[in-house]
C-alpha cells in the first residue's frame, strides 16, 4: 500500500465511516 497523503487518508477516513467499517491500519 503507497503511502496516503493527508488529502487521501481524509478521504479514506471519510469512506470508512460512511461506510460503517475502520481501516484496518488504524486498528
Amino acid at each position: 500500500m503507497a503511502i496516503a497523503t493527508p488529502e487521501s487518508y481524509a478521504d479514506m477516513l471519510d469512506r470508512a465511516k460512511a461506510g460503517g467499517y475502520a481501516i484496518p491500519a488504524i486498528n
